[in-house]
């Protein structure tokens, strides 16, 4: 067998445990290095430029498409964008723009929470919602069906992974949004280690479910007499990040509700996501 028959049949063995399995976690090192390689080479795309990373989503190592795949695609395939609208609705910015490719058309959209925000922090947050429309339609119209770096910050459950792109070993994953830098995690904290007392004045008490500050999150997403289910109670990690965005939001100077300790998982999440708009939007106006 040469040596080419030999690559031939790697690759097809990789595809194929991947189809099996749907984790790239369940690849070898060198497995990895060459899926990675030839999802680039299927789309054009050139591998050093680092088009894709990887994160871990439900329970699975899987790719993502960073800024660099949707700007190289947009410009390998002569794909034209056009802005079919931008209103705003309520608290939110929506921004739908039409991709065009060979004849055929699509459209997405990007929203962002702009509540409270004014000036720049506005004028960012609306220029993040077209971004975000722009690199969605632009994998709609490929066909293809990865997350754009800029959804992820909006999934609770997303943790990036770290990769060696060389040599396809991982490393020990990163929780999203968790260091200064970034938002939806908010303040810094280290990426492994006890968790840290939920602050007390992140968290409103309600009744007999007084929060102490140095009462933890694994009791607190636990409380049995919350009588919730445990479907719709927010997580230990969800009450993490709220912390720490909390505290990431205040330390930039932004007033900030606290979150009931009775409220819902979902009720939580959108907070979540409203106030790391405005971290986000606080943070680039002081760069």
């Amino acid at each position: 067998m040469t040596t080419q028959e030999v690559a031939a049949q790697d690759r097809a063995g990789v595809i194929e445990r991947l189809v099996v399995h749907g984790d790239l976690a369940e690849l070898t090192n060198q497995q990895r290095v060459e899926y990675y390689r030839v999802v680039c080479d299927s789309l054009g795309l050139n591998p050093y430029t680092k088009p894709f990373d990887y994160i871990r989503l439900n329970q699975r190592l899987v790719l993502y498409a960073t800024r660099t795949a949707t700007d190289q695609l947009r410009e390998l395939r002569g794909i034209s964008l056009e802005t079919v609208s931008a209103e705003r609705e309520e608290d939110m910015y929506v921004v739908v723009v039409r991709a065009t490719l060979e004849g055929r058309t699509d459209e997405d959209a990007g929203v962002v929470s702009i509540k409270g925000l004014a000036g720049d922090f506005l004028a960012n947050a609306m220029m993040k919602a077209r971004t975000k429309a722009k690199r969605r339609v632009t994998l709609s119209i490929c066909g293809l069906g990865w997350m754009d770096e800029t959804e992820l910050e909006t999934v609770p459950t997303a943790a990036r992974a770290d990769v060696d792109q060389d040599t396809g070993e991982v490393r020990e994953p990163t929780r999203m949004r968790t260091q200064p830098a970034q938002a939806h995690g908010g303040a810094q904290a280290p990426r492994s280690g006890p968790a840290t007392p939920l602050a007390a004045s992140a968290v409103i008490p309600e009744g007999e479910h007084a929060i102490t500050a140095g009462r933890d999150v694994t009791e607190l997403a636990s409380e049995p007499s919350l009588s919730r289910p445990a479907a719709i109670r927010p997580s230990e990690e969800m009450l993490k990040r709220w912390q720490q965005l909390y505290a990431e939001a205040t330390a930039l100077g932004l007033t900030v509700e606290p979150i009931k300790i009775t409220d819902s998982a979902e009720h939580v999440n959108g907070r979540g996501i409203a106030l790391r708009e405005q971290v986000e939007m606080a943070k680039a106006a002081v760069r």
